[in-house]
């Protein structure tokens, strides 16, 4: 398992004023790892994209970790089951 400080995640710094920052899942690893990216969007350039609404919570040592911008970050419970959902549920690129 990793060790993940959540107290030094970085993620990027919003660049204009209609910035927002993107969290992208990315479907679950065969070990169902979550990964996510996290990056910015100007609401200029309409971004398509999904709200979830969610107050973060203090995740305690023994809370489940994501992977997010190949970083590891501990989550509470109730998001990761949350996020784990969503990101199963993603549609796979169709071929055609």
């Amino acid at each position: 398992m990793m060790v993940s400080n959540n107290e030094h995640f970085k993620y990027p710094a919003l660049s204009h004023n209609d910035s927002i920052r993107t969290f992208t899942l990315a479907r679950p690893d065969d070990d169902g790892t979550i990964r996510a990216h996290v990056s910015c969007a100007r609401l200029h350039d309409r971004p398509a994209y999904s709200a979830l609404f969610y107050v973060w919570g203090e995740a305690s040592h023994d809370d489940p970790e994501l992977v997010v911008n190949g970083q590891p970050y501990r989550v509470t419970r109730s998001l990761h089951a949350a996020l784990s959902y969503l990101a199963s549920s993603r549609r796979t690129p169709s071929s055609g």
